[in-house]
């Protein structure tokens, strides 16, 4: 297999067999997409670390959610991150430090890259107590 460097958003290839058979053509590269690990352990009790890995750096937010669409608690906001991985915790508290009950909360990881659109993604958890 052959590979060649093309434009900056673009790679030309070339593929070929044994027996000089082969395909040629272009591949957009585009960034790869936000990718949200979720949380472990889920279900959990008590706590809970949330993992995340970024392409490229961004404006990040992290927030929890209850079903009903209420903030519960607000784990990073408007912070810029390098690409990597991430891991927070959360101790099943609201952003008043109250323990919240039993149930399903959502994560959910939204914010800007380089990219002209931002990226938003969610994640279900189930607190048991």
């Amino acid at each position: 297999m052959r590979w060649k460097q093309g434009t900056a958003n673009s790679l030309a290839y070339r593929l070929s067999r044994g027996n000089g058979a082969g395909l040629q053509g272009t591949a957009s590269l585009e960034p790869a997409a936000v990718l949200t690990l979720g949380n472990h352990p889920n279900p959990f009790n008590g706590m809970t670390e949330l993992t995340y890995r970024l392409p490229w750096t961004a404006t990040v937010e992290l927030v929890i959610y209850d079903l009903l669409g209420r903030r519960v608690q607000t784990l990073i906001s408007g912070e810029v991150q390098a690409p990597g991985f991430y891991r927070m915790r959360w101790d099943g508290r609201d952003a008043r430090g109250r323990p919240v009950a039993s149930g399903i909360y959502l994560t959910q990881l939204a914010g800007q890259g380089p990219l002209p659109r931002p990226f938003r993604r969610t994640v279900r958890m189930l607190l048991v107590k």
